[in-house]
């Protein structure tokens, strides 16, 4: 397992993604309110930039860090013949969101519950965490990013598979 510290001496962010598909699913609930006015000042070119690879079903980190009030451009890659979907719904609902893109093509921009990463793709989310904290993640399907359904991330499940936690700090 490789770990990734993104800001220095900052938080932990244990990512387990089984992510894949073509779109950003937008839930307007729990919105951060005034995303573009929180992001009028940051300069993407010089932002931090996490790349996280999927293969087999096992994702490269698995832990990453972020820290508070700082841009981040994360990049899944997904080396598998099949699509998957990175759903957070709690953590996206703590950032100011400044833009995503499927494979180049960017997507619908707003709250969202998670993305979906094309097989044999990409897909790239540029934002700023808000608030710390500690928020679970898990390899969803079209049907939990468009529910937005929550995460049920256990102890004992924080890592592995299709399960994961974003630390913020």
């Amino acid at each position: 397992m490789r770990v990734v510290w993104a800001g220095g001496m900052a938080g932990l962010v244990a990512l387990t993604i089984a992510g894949c598909g073509t779109d950003a699913v937008n839930d307007s609930a729990g919105c951060i309110p005034d995303q573009s006015g929180r992001l009028a000042s940051v300069d993407w070119s010089a932002a931090q930039t996490v790349d996280v690879r999927v293969r087999q079903g096992d994702y490269d980190p698995m832990v990453l860090g972020f820290m508070r009030d700082h841009p981040y451009v994360l990049r899944f890659h997904n080396g598998d013949s099949e699509r998957h979907a990175f759903s957070s719904p709690e953590f996206f609902r703590t950032v100011a969101l400044d833009g995503v893109a499927v494979n180049g093509e960017p997507q619908e921009q707003g709250c969202f519950s998670g993305i979906m990463i094309p097989a044999n793709g990409s897909s790239e989310i540029r934002f700023m965490a808000l608030l710390d904290g500690r928020y679970g993640f898990k390899d969803g399907s079209a049907f939990d990013l468009a529910l937005g359904l929550d995460l049920d991330v256990g102890l004992g499940r924080e890592t592995g598979m299709g399960f994961g936690v974003v630390q913020v700090r």
